[in-house]
């Protein structure tokens, strides 16, 4: 089971990750 939840938020995370990156991205223009 613990399986089974590694692979749901690793999925889960590069959702939420993309809009961060791109937010660091522009602070780091800023």
């Amino acid at each position: 089971m613990r399986e089974d939840a590694r692979p749901s938020t690793a999925k889960e995370n590069p959702s939420p990750g993309t809009p961060l990156l791109r937010v660091s991205i522009t602070d780091t223009r800023l």
